[in-house]
């Protein structure tokens, strides 16, 4: 299980922490598979890509705009987006 953090568009690789909080993580397939990262590639990436997109918290709240089966502006990041059932990518 890996907490994302946000999304290096020109690399197209997500970045995350694992569960434990004792692991950074790069996932470089949509998040499929992760791979541990040094802390040096994830600070680069959370503060110095100038591409990075810091991932939105979708809050789990009934009537939050959730509606439909695809992913609703403002809850859309890169290529990501919550729906009314999930968390889903977008085409």
């Amino acid at each position: 299980m890996v907490n994302v953090n946000g999304y290096v568009i020109s690399l197209q690789q997500l970045y995350g922490i694992d569960a434990s909080r004792r692991a950074f993580m790069v996932s470089e397939d949509n998040g499929l598979t992760w791979y541990s990262t040094s802390s040096q590639r994830f600070t680069w990436a959370t503060n110095q890509a100038l591409d990075y997109v810091p991932a939105v918290q979708v809050p789990w709240v009934q009537g939050a705009g959730l509606t439909s089966a695809a992913p609703v502006t403002p809850y859309v990041v890169a290529n990501w987006g919550g729906t009314s059932t999930s968390t889903s990518q977008s085409s």
